[in-house]
């Protein structure tokens, strides 16, 4: 999936934006709040289907756009595997056809340690 398709996809909507918030980890987590807006205004709300594309379930052409806007999240989470925790979103601009992920990670460090007590 392309990026202008993408792009254009989001234009078709009536948007000027998409925002996917995101959030993860321990093995666990995803795209929600998947909406295209129009400036500051929501225009719709769009749904990821979770459904493996080999799984025999017929995927629509809209279920395909919908996981190729979320990529950017999967590309770099992938399954969320880990010990940390993150929350975040992912813009798709069609006005400066950019797209900017930004967020918080938080991560856990295990140090040993020896002490007398």
């Amino acid at each position: 999936m392309t990026r202008e398709k993408l792009f254009a996809f989001i234009k078709s909507k009536g948007g000027n934006k998409c925002v996917i918030r995101f959030s993860g980890g321990n093995d666990e987590g995803g795209c929600h709040d998947i909406v295209i807006q129009k400036d500051d205004t929501v225009i719709c709300q769009l749904h990821e289907d979770y459904w493996p594309e080999d799984s025999g379930r017929e995927q629509t052409p809209e279920n395909a756009l919908v996981r190729g806007l979320c990529r950017p999240v999967y590309d770099k989470y992938y399954t969320f595997a880990g010990e940390y925790s993150v929350t975040g979103e992912v813009i798709w601009d069609t006005t400066t056809k950019t797209v900017t992920m930004k967020g918080c990670e938080e991560v856990l460090n295990y140090e040993d340690f020896e002490e007398n007590c």
